[in-house]
């Protein structure tokens, strides 16, 4: 057991009790860095740093080059940083306020904080093993889970509407899981949300990992088609493995549709094109010389039927029938979904899912 918790009356707690019942604590308290936090932290979490990015660089500098003095000059930092708490955070909680604290492992700054919280008379938990204790229960949950889950696959060409059906499915009451909604990310070249970031791979998987676990075994959970990646994150490899053997649903669209349908949904692309010039040069790579050039002159001149036309017809959509092909075996099995005609509301996505809530009761 860690010196520590034989030192303090604070109980170390196993990550298993803290997610089974978060609610008996005053607060969950992260008192990593905020760069740490950002990355990724126990769902519910607050973040008290009691050392900031800056001043954690320049202690593990320092620490390197003599321990003794990292130390000594950390313990300043720490102790400063705490006060402040004390005079702000802590001013108003009493007796009853019991919080659980973590740090990265379990050791060095959860101890400094429950030390002087303990030594004021507060009851402290102490996570056993701290953050990295979660994010192997993540690793090994995310794993576990996807065994679980029969998942039906959503496919379909670039621009068929896969996101909405989703959406209407789950409005039905048919358990989905939106794993670019997840990620932040539509999917694609074109496909970063605007005005919002990735989160990062952890932070994802925590995310995915809290969605999974909302949702019921026992049912069918639909989940559209993707690649191992979506932008810059990445499937767990249980749960793409799990997908790709899954059975499949097909969206069939016209090109026209497809393309009425991708406008209206990347209105933020069309408003403010000249924010995706490095985007769209990066087709280049995937283009031949003379389509790319042909893509160049309509995103200049604004013809975006014909922009997205020659998007669909030379990259997305042979480049989705290849992936579909290699990957999701089952899609030649696929149950066709046809809707004759794009349409601004979202008639068609209903009528889909409720013909699929009959199918899958």
């Amino acid at each position: 057991m860690n010196l520590l918790y034989q030192l303090l009356p604070s109980k170390a707690i196993d990550i298993y009790s803290v997610l089974e019942k978060p609610d008996k604590f005053s607060d969950i308290i992260d008192v990593r860095s905020p760069g740490e936090f950002q990355d990724d932290h126990i769902p519910g979490a607050i973040n008290l740093p009691v050392l900031s990015d800056e001043e954690r660089t320049l202690v593990g500098t320092l620490y390197k080059k003599d321990s003794f003095e990292g130390k000594k000059f950390g313990a300043g930092l720490v102790c400063k940083n705490i006060s402040k708490m004390l005079q702000t955070f802590f001013k108003h909680k009493n007796r009853k306020y019991q919080p659980l604290i973590y740090c990265q492992r379990g050791g060095e700054r959860s101890g400094s904080l429950a030390t002087i919280l303990t030594r004021t008379g507060f009851k402290i938990n102490i996570l056993n093993g701290g953050y990295k204790s979660y994010r192997r229960y993540v690793i090994n949950e995310l794993e576990a889970l996807a065994k679980k889950f029969n998942f039906q696959i959503i496919c379909g060409l670039t621009g068929s509407g896969k996101t909405k059906l989703l959406f209407e499915l789950r409005k039905i009451g048919l358990q989905t899981l939106d794993l670019e909604g997840i990620a932040k990310h539509f999917g694609s070249l074109l496909g970063p949300y605007p005005l919002i970031s990735q989160p990062s791979q952890k932070q994802f998987e925590s995310n995915l990992l809290v969605s999974m676990s909302r949702l019921d075994p026992k049912h069918i959970v639909f989940v559209e088609s993707e690649s191992r990646k979506i932008g810059n994150r990445q499937i767990p490899k249980a749960l793409i493995e799990k997908m790709r053997n899954s059975k499949c649903l097909w969206i069939q669209m016209t090109v026209d549709a497809r393309v009425k349908f991708l406008l209206a949904e990347y209105t933020h692309f069309v408003k403010n094109p000249e924010k995706f010039s490095n985007i769209v040069e990066k087709f280049s790579q995937y283009l031949e010389k003379e389509d790319f050039y042909q893509l160049m002159d309509n995103y200049k001149n604004k013809k975006w039927v014909e922009f997205v036309t020659i998007l669909l017809e030379k990259h997305y959509d042979p480049s989705y029938s290849a992936s579909i092909n290699k990957n999701f075996a089952q899609c030649k099995k696929a149950l066709i979904l046809e809707t004759e005609n794009y349409a601004e509301t979202s008639q068609p996505y209903c009528a889909m899912a409720e013909s699929l809530s009959k199918t899958f009761k």
